[in-house]
């Protein structure tokens, strides 16, 4: 499916490229995946100066606040405000869908 998503969408010249940058990301999706429980792994991506720029944070629950749900609000101390995003969740499965 994300193989699809990238011909249709994002410009892959045929399935078979598509097929290997998917399984590339894929992977590296999974090697984020060695956090303890509880982690989730921020990751902030943008097109800068014709390349694509990713940046990684880590966000850890503070002591003594038990596990925490992925869509959930999480206070960030100490860090630069990070700039509105909105990412149109109901239409990204919509789009999955068709």
């Amino acid at each position: 499916m994300l193989a699809a998503q990238l011909v249709t969408h994002f410009g892959a010249p045929d399935f078979a490229i598509a097929r290997r940058a998917a399984d590339e990301e894929i992977d590296f999706a999974v090697s984020l995946c060695g956090h303890s429980p509880g982690v989730l792994v921020a990751v902030t991506r943008r097109l800068e100066n014709g390349a694509i720029r990713e940046e990684f944070r880590t966000l850890r629950p503070r002591e003594a606040t038990g596990h925490t749900r992925a869509f959930e609000f999480l206070e960030v101390i100490g860090e630069d405000a990070v700039p509105d995003e909105h990412v149109d969740l109901a239409g990204l499965v919509k789009g999955a869908h068709s």
